[in-house]
């Protein structure tokens, strides 16, 4: 594969990666807290 070729690639799913993680992180948040502190 070319290299300029892959390193577009790389960088597109690190974009994507990235704006997943964004995406996730209010969600993570609460499941974190959900589960850091139970509701008991």
């Amino acid at each position: 594969m070319d290299e300029s070729l892959l390193a577009a690639t790389q960088a597109k799913q690190d974009a994507a990666c990235q704006t997943n993680l964004k995406s996730w992180s209010p969600i993570r948040a609460v499941l974190q807290t959900q589960i850091l502190a139970p509701s008991t």
